[in-house]
């Protein structure tokens, strides 16, 4: 009983309080879920996204992308390759949002990059490699991979909901990796009747090759990063 009465007084007098116009401390805010997630596609490939906000103005974000491509043709330094293009990355990122209720954001961290192509230039009359024409009877195929380094720093700046209130938005990620010079490895597979005298002129002719291909590519240090897509803040 005494219960009762206590709660009807505290009551009465809350609304009291309230037609008298007398202060009322607000009721907090409700917060909005800290998660996110996205889907994008670019020059990473097919990728997904997952972000968390650790603070006001800074979020932690994952993602993972992905894609291969086949049989493009391409001529590399006067071989003409069947190209495979293998997309393969994942990268851990803190984005840093430096305007209030804007969208934008600048981003830092670090990929693991799997990037890589692999080609493939079949003899069926005479291949020239390093200017030296060789027939069919001399060289099969001509194999060559290309990579880069595994773990590249990534900056970039992109455009995301990440603050805002939950619901669909567009995002964008515009920067780049610094995965530093470019590796090749070229591999020649013989005919049978190539004789120990063609072998070694076609190894100097690879040697030659591959420096001229290293040379080439020593101007691609930094592969450009443009992912567009949807992103779902819950």
């Amino acid at each position: 009983m005494k219960k009762i009465i206590l709660m009807t007084g505290v009551s009465l007098m809350a609304s009291q309080a309230l037609m008298a116009g007398g202060d009322v401390l607000p009721l907090p805010p409700v917060a909005h879920s800290a998660w996110s997630l996205g889907a994008k596609i670019g020059t990473l490939g097919i990728g997904v996204d997952a972000s968390r906000m650790i603070s006001d103005k800074v979020a932690i974000r994952f993602n993972v992308n992905g894609l291969q491509v086949s049989d493009i043709e391409e001529s590399i330094e006067g071989i003409d390759y069947s190209v495979d293009l293998n997309l393969f990355s994942a990268g851990a990122l803190l984005d840093y949002y430096p305007i209030e209720d804007s969208s934008f954001r600048v981003s830092a961290g670090a990929y693991y990059n799997d990037n890589n192509v692999e080609a493939t230039a079949t003899n069926t009359g005479t291949i020239t490699i390093d200017g030296v024409p060789y027939a069919n009877t001399v060289v099969d195929s001509v194999n060559a991979k290309f990579t880069s380094n595994q773990v590249v720093p990534y900056l970039g700046v992109g455009w995301s909901r990440d603050t805002g209130d939950s619901g669909w938005s567009f995002s964008m990620d515009i920067g780049a990796f610094y995965h530093g010079d470019p590796g090749v490895d070229v591999t020649t597979n013989f005919s049978s009747t190539a004789t120990p005298a063609e072998i070694t002129a076609v190894k100097n002719s690879v040697a030659n090759y591959k420096k001229t291909v290293l040379d080439t590519l020593s101007d691609y240090k930094v592969y450009p990063v443009i992912m567009v897509g949807a992103t779902y803040r819950f």
